[in-house]
């Protein structure tokens, strides 16, 4: 074994542009299949690129309306839990019917601040966030709530709140679109979300108000743990609805099974291709190096011994050139 190691370590010296090039050859495959697999998970599932671009919650938690509901100083400890990464909100919320050209549609009005929020963060696709500057009553559409009512930033919707002392219309301006990880609007099957300003909610509903908070988890896989601590915590009397990722992965992702077949078809067949040239690469070198093999069995390397430092050397180019390609998908990647 000494004898092979001292060979393949001379062999490696000798041929070392060859060397090089196996290495930069198998980072250039693996590096591609990394990105292939990235690119295929957001083209079969849109919703874990918006999880991941808008730091999504894994669950959010809907309080009831009025003093039954929870309140910011309640959701507190709900930061300190094992499970828990990050929390996003409270925000106050109120349930409203939007309507615009003779469409109507539910929405739950969610008040937040003149910048997104860092966690479970907005992704505008159009216009902009809101601002105290323009228009008095601002609202950021959901991207589907926003479809169905064929609103735009620039139209106006109108807005009617139905509170304890009967119905109340204002109408809204609409500044912008996003995307959210939530579940997306489905006319009879849950309301769409629209973001406006705290003082905006105050004018519009002044009485009461439900609250909704985000939870970020730091394994996806402890949600029902994570959900029954945070219930226990809150008290299940205060909570009105609770819906997690899962149900938001299926609602806006459940059509492409056909789409993640065709890609992971192609996937096999490109692994199938490289794993060919590879083993041609392989296979060429060795022919080029059969003086050397010859000299090897005549100083007295058997078969076997030839064979294992071969697969010695290109093992090593293998794992070289697949921590490299790794550790350059991890740092351009991104881009």
């Amino acid at each position: 074994m000494r004898a092979t190691w001292r060979w393949v370590h001379s062999d490696l010296r000798t041929h070392r542009g060859e060397a090089l090039f196996a290495v930069l050859a198998s980072a250039g495959v693996i590096a591609s299949l990394l990105l292939a697999a990235a690119l295929l998970g957001y083209a079969v599932s849109p919703w874990q690129r918006v999880f991941q671009q808008s730091q999504g919650s894994h669950v959010w938690l809907h309080g009831r309306e009025g003093r039954e509901g929870f309140d910011a100083a309640a959701v507190a400890p709900l930061a300190a839990l094992d499970e828990v990464a990050a929390v996003s909100g409270p925000f106050r919320t109120a349930a409203a019917t939007l309507e615009t050209g003779g469409t109507r549609a539910g929405v739950a009005l969610r008040a937040t601040g003149a910048r997104p929020p860092g966690t479970a963060r907005p992704l505008l696709t159009e216009g902009r966030w809101l601002t105290t500057d323009g228009p008095r009553d601002q609202v950021v559409l959901e991207r589907t709530l926003a479809r169905t009512l064929w609103a735009e930033p620039g139209e106006t919707v109108t807005v009617t709140l139905t509170g304890r002392h009967g119905p109340t219309t204002r109408t809204l301006h609409v500044v912008g679109v996003a995307e959210t990880a939530e579940p997306r609007y489905r006319a009879g099957q849950g309301d769409g979300v629209g973001w406006l300003l705290p003082e905006t909610l105050d004018r519009l509903a002044p009485a009461a108000t439900g609250q909704s908070v985000g939870l970020r988890l730091k394994d996806a896989d402890d949600t029902d743990y994570a959900v029954q601590r945070a219930v226990t915590l809150l008290g299940a009397e205060r909570i009105d609805q609770v819906t997690t990722w899962q149900r938001a992965k299926a609602d806006l992702g459940g059509d492409d099974r056909l789409l993640g077949q065709i890609f992971a078809a192609f996937g096999l067949a490109a692994l199938l291709a490289a794993a060919v040239a590879v083993a041609g690469a392989v296979r060429a070198r060795i022919r080029g190096q059969a003086g050397d093999i010859a000299v090897l069995k005549a100083v007295g390397f058997t078969p076997g011994q030839v064979i294992r430092g071969f697969l010695l050397q290109h093992l090593g180019f293998a794992v070289a050139g697949a921590a490299l390609g790794t550790a350059a998908t991890l740092a351009c990647g991104r881009w």
